[in-house]
């Protein structure tokens, strides 16, 4: 070799050892799905789609083993974090316990404790330590600090649990198939609310001394919606001697959602009771243990009033018709109005919110198509894991009695997407299709 080539050589081979290696995906991924705010989520997604040397099959393998959890003390903690609520930077205090045998490599279930007017999250984990130290939960109660008032029905209060929810499973290793939600008073107002609005982030459901609600104002109105639990187990623990208006509420409710195909939704009545309950009516390790959800359900009931795209597992309902509408004002005559009884009142207002809501129902039939039926919807589409895709990619969808075949693609945006905004390993879809024809 001569003596410009060997320089040349020993010069690229210098270049080679300085190159930086490769970015790690998985350590890309788990910067993404911690990022705070939705945006800045959504621009990390653009990255990782441009790392074109890991195919969808090698990002499927890596979100299957998503997570990187510390060792954690046992015990109770208490922690202030940083969440995004309500469109905004805010601290967030939140209590958990960690059980003696947790295991950071093993999935561990949650159960999600919300606290009555006035308290705070720490004083919720003392009535559940004993089911975490026996049967190994991970608890988590986040302290809303504007409580006194009882629930204001906003959405600051939401996202807070699911801000502290979201905290809890990047941290710890939360089986997201068993993550339950519990409320008393005011907590079981917002769990309610979280429930309708957001069933397939839960298990079951068990709401006390608290329900549904048919507030006009500002779209306080998710008994509209308690259909979208027709596949959530629910055990409510309620005094028969509390609020009228609440005991006709949920017992109207419980009403609906069995008439909706659930069969596993439980009003349990203290006949002696007021705005009280007792917890040893239920055997609660045997309740949470035997009620895992299912990531992907052959059926899904949603319900929907507000104009944001909204999803429930592998729907996603992009678009609703005009006459849709969360808040909205009575149109009656006045002297009807006056004439008409509460519990008339209450049904006259439930019919005009009737009118307001969109419904949507979804089957996936065993021949691999799917049925859809909806009212008030105008765009919806379907979200598509691998063993859902037909034949290059071919499926043949019923819209509203009219038969669609359509093509669904595989795609790495999709995955990705989904995964970074709700990093759920056991929920991994594909392809989106969407429908546009009603």
């Amino acid at each position: 070799m001569s003596w410009l080539g060997l320089v040349l050589s020993l010069a690229c081979f210098a270049q080679e050892e300085a190159a930086p290696p490769p970015p790690d995906p998985r350590v890309l991924l788990h910067e993404a799905v911690s990022a705070l705010k939705p945006k800045e989520r959504e621009a990390a997604v653009k990255r990782l789609t441009q790392l074109r040397s890991v195919n969808t099959d090698q990002w499927l393998e890596i979100m299957h083993a998503f997570g990187d959890f510390d060792d954690a003390s046992p015990g109770a903690h208490q922690l202030e974090i940083e969440a995004w609520v309500d469109e905004q930077r805010v601290p967030l205090l939140i209590d958990f316990y960690v059980p003696p045998s947790y295991d950071s490599t093993m999935e561990s279930p949650l159960l999600v404790l919300l606290h009555g007017s006035g308290g705070k999250g720490g004083g919720m984990l003392r009535s559940w330590t004993q089911l975490a130290d026996q049967h190994g939960y991970l608890l988590l109660a986040p302290t809303d600090p504007e409580s006194v008032q009882g629930y204001a029905f906003t959405q600051r209060e939401r996202d807070e649990v699911l801000q502290a929810l979201r905290w809890m499973r990047l941290h710890y290793n939360v089986d997201e198939n068993r993550v339950h939600l519990h409320g008393v008073s005011r907590g079981g107002h917002l769990a309610w609310d979280l429930g309708t609005r957001h069933s397939d982030h839960f298990a079951s459901l068990v709401p006390a001394i608290g329900g549904p609600t048919w507030v006009v104002s500002q779209g306080r109105n998710n008994l509209r919606l308690v259909e979208n639990l027709a596949g959530t187990p629910i055990r409510q623990l309620q005094g028969s001697q509390d609020d009228p208006r609440l005991l006709r509420n949920l017992r109207l409710s419980f009403d609906r959602i069995r008439a909706a195909g659930n069969d596993d939704a439980m009003l349990i009545e203290f006949p002696e009771l007021g705005h009280s309950y007792r917890t040893d009516t239920i055997d609660w390790p045997k309740f949470f243990g035997s009620h895992p959800r299912n990531p992907w359900p052959g059926s899904i009931t949603y319900r929907t009033a507000r104009k944001e795209n909204l999803r429930r597992s592998w729907l996603h309902v992009s678009g609703l018709t005009k006459a849709m509408d969360e808040s909205f004002g009575i149109t009656v005559d006045p002297k009807e109005w006056q004439r008409m009884n509460e519990e008339q009142r209450a049904a006259y207002i439930q019919n005009m919110a009737e009118e307001r809501t969109s419904k949507s129902h979804v089957t996936r039939k065993q021949d691999g198509s799917f049925v859809v039926q909806t009212q008030g919807v105008s765009r919806c589409s379907l979200f598509l894991q691998q063993e859902w895709l037909g034949e290059k990619g071919k499926i043949t969808v019923v819209v509203n009695g009219k038969s669609m075949q359509l093509k669904a693609k595989t795609s790495k945006n999709v995955l990705l997407q989904d995964f970074v905004e709700r990093f759920d390993r056991t929920f991994l879809p594909v392809a989106e299709v969407q429908i546009k024809k009603f």
